[in-house]
Formats: structure tokens, sequence, C-alpha cells
């Protein structure tokens, strides 16, 4: 008995070795562009340049489409928050535009 127990948690142990975890983004954003894009950004940033990373990355949408990721102050704009606009993504903040290039890929017509 002692030895079939040892012998399971031998090979539990084992297989737990090669067990990787994913990192955050890779969850639920695990594939891979399909499509090329132009990304036009108004502003330089750490936060924007992962915006356009993101998109370049992952897009799935109209093929060599333009997305155009505006910061810009706007009053019905709250917070980090942003609005979709025709051409693209405008927010109050670098981040507001990383979290539309994430919504925007939540978006059943970009899939």
């Amino acid at each position: 008995m002692h030895v079939k127990i040892t012998i399971g948690l031998t090979i539990v142990f084992i297989c737990t070795l090669n067990v990787q975890a994913e990192n955050g983004h890779n969850l639920w954003l695990r594939a891979k562009s399909s499509a090329s894009v132009i990304v036009v950004c108004s502003m330089k940033s750490a936060t924007t340049d992962i915006a356009v990373q993101e998109l370049k990355q992952c897009w799935h949408g109209k093929k060599d489409a333009t997305i155009v990721l505006t910061v810009k102050h706007n009053p019905s704009i709250k917070g980090d928050g942003f609005e979709f606009g025709p051409d693209g993504i405008q927010a109050n903040t670098d981040l507001g535009v990383l979290y539309g290039v994430y919504e925007l890929f939540a978006s059943p017509t970009v899939r």
C-alpha cells in the first residue's frame, strides 16, 4: 500500500515540474494577429507603446485598417475612461487608451 502511494506521489511530483503558468493577458488574449493594422498614436509613453504593441500583435479586424489612438482632454470622458470614434479610440489619459484597446478586443466586431 505504501509503495502505491509513494509511486503515485512521485508521478504527481514529476508531472508538476513541467507545468508553466501563463502571464496575465495571455490567459484571455492568446491569439496572435491574423491581419495587419496601422496604428497612429498622438502621444508617446510606455503605456501607449503597450497599447500600440497589443494592437499590432493581436489584431483580428479588417486587414490594413487604421486605428487612431488619441490622448486629448474631453469633459464627457471621466477619469481613465475612453470612447470609440469612427477611426479609433479617444481618452483623457494614456491608461484610458490602453483600456480602450482591450475593450476593442472584447468587441465581437473585431474578431
